[in-house]
């Protein structure tokens, strides 16, 4: 899946501790994710998953907050490999956001 791969890279791009040579192959988890999510929120949005795996958007200042009830992290499903293709395609959009 071509987003998955573009998803992966960028992940890998903005979080230096994946070049790490003992970490190098390892696929992105929803650790990865959530950090990567962090360096795209700023003082205006934040970006992140509740406690049941839903997506979050909180606007600060409109103070509106949002979730996306189709973008869903599968809780026992750790690697980002292993989501559904909706949360993948939806977080492949997030790549050009807030760079």
């Amino acid at each position: 899946m071509k987003e998955l791969e573009e998803l992966t890279a960028d992940i890998r791009e903005k979080l230096p501790r994946l070049k790490e040579l003992p970490i190098i192959g390892l696929e992105p988890m929803l650790n990865d994710v959530l950090e990567w999510l962090s360096l795209k929120s700023d003082t205006i949005d934040y970006y992140g998953f509740d406690s049941a795996g839903n997506y979050l958007w909180f606007n600060h200042a409109l103070n509106k907050f949002s979730t996306n009830p189709t973008v869903k992290w599968t809780l026992s499903n750790p690697y980002i490999k292993d989501q559904s293709p909706e949360l993948i395609k939806f977080l492949h959009s997030l790549i050009k956001t807030k760079q």
